[in-house]
């Protein structure tokens, strides 16, 4: 009877997978702090940003032309001044330039990430910037019209700030990095970065 009542439990328990195996429900592996990402496919992507990181996700464009227009109604200019980047790009900006400042990996990854694990290369996040282009790629942004305008109506528009001061990834502070999460597509492209380092002003879910 002992025996029979075993064989039965063992048939109700669920299989249990591999060694070593993940489960779905696993986050991904990250490198220096930062999470993986795909490149968006080139004919999801139009010309739109400033500079050679011209190309953003035609949908996200279409939301920040309004958001331009809603911050210039206010004597705000809003700048997109970086938008997709390619993993080759990636690579340069992040151990090229390591190389030249003679900084480590890890000292690399508190400014910038990894190829193959920027935020970039979804096409779906922004760097903006302000009219005093002084300000660009700076953390005095945040205090800039641009930066206020944003921190006031970012959320409005599906774009949440990705590296906030209190930030627990362990990523320097950047006013001007926003990344949209406006679709179901996009939120899920960053579903492991809004549950494991959520931004702050975050989108609601």
């Amino acid at each position: 009877m002992r025996r029979l009542a075993l064989l039965l439990l063992c048939a109700l328990m669920p299989a249990l997978p591999p060694a070593g195996a993940a489960r779905a429900e696993d986050p991904p592996e990250r490198l220096y702090g930062h999470l993986p990402y795909d490149e968006a496919p080139a004919d999801a992507l139009a010309a739109f940003c400033e500079g050679s990181s011209n190309l953003l996700r035609k949908e996200v464009a279409q939301v920040v032309k309004v958001m331009q227009e809603a911050a210039r109604a206010e004597g705000v200019t809003l700048r997109a001044i970086s938008c997709f980047r390619s993993v080759k790009t990636q690579d340069y900006l992040f151990y090229g330039i390591a190389k030249k400042r003679g900084q480590t990996p890890e000292e690399r990854a508190k400014v910038s990430a990894p190829p193959g694990h920027s935020e970039h290369h979804t096409g779906y996040a922004i760097d903006f910037g302000d009219a005093n282009r002084k300000t660009d790629l700076e953390q005095s942004f945040g205090k800039s019209p641009a930066g206020q305008w944003l921190l006031a109506h970012g959320t409005e528009y599906g774009f949440e700030l990705s590296f906030p001061k209190d930030s627990t990834q362990g990523v320097s502070y950047e006013p001007w990095h926003w990344r949209y999460v406006g679709t179901p597509e996009a939120r899920q492209t960053f579903r492991w970065a809004r549950q494991l380092f959520p931004a702050n002003p975050a989108v609601p879910d």
